[in-house]
């Protein structure tokens, strides 16, 4: 009788322990899902599209300061670290997390290219997604759309008709 209730008290503590819906994670990307690659046409030259996308970032980001990590004004390219939310849900509960991205922004005269690489899930709070562990398949579509809106957030600032030089 002893041995039943350590059984009952251990699964117990494993049920409790252990999230439901942790089986929504998945383990890694399928083939090409976590690298996004987008090139933009504009008429600005290298310095001046460098200077709108710092900007952009600036009025974008909840701090400009840490989420680029370097900027070489000189190449034109700015490397942005960001999170991206997205919901796991059980069908009872429901949770927003975030998952990790890399930004490379390079710039030349006249075009652009944003290169978007989709890393894990961040560690938040009490829970922290196993190591290398990427969203679930279905919210991939609300992660992907957050990335066209990147784009297109600089897609419109670089195509604007107002030069840095009209100030």
């Amino acid at each position: 009788m002893r041995y039943i209730y350590q059984v009952l008290i251990i699964s117990l503590f494993l049920i409790n322990c252990t999230p439901g819906y942790l089986y929504y994670y998945r383990k890694g990307y399928n083939q090409g899902e976590n690298h996004y690659e987008y090139i933009i046409n504009h008429n600005k030259s290298m310095a001046n599209a460098f200077s709108i996308a710092e900007n952009w970032i600036a009025k974008n980001y909840n701090s400009a300061n840490n989420v680029i990590q370097q900027k070489d004004k000189d190449n034109g390219i700015i490397v942005v670290k960001g999170l991206t939310p997205f919901t796991i849900s059980d069908g009872l509960v429901s949770e927003n997390r975030n998952v990790n991205y890399t930004m490379e922004i390079r710039v030349k005269d006249n075009k652009s290219k944003i290169v978007i690489d989709l890393g894990v899930i961040a560690a938040e709070g009490n829970f922290s997604a196993p190591p290398e562990c990427a969203p679930p398949s279905n919210e991939m579509p609300k992660i992907i759309s957050a990335f066209e809106k990147i784009k297109n957030g600089l897609n419109t600032e670089w195509n604007s008709s107002i030069n840095a030089s009209d100030f």
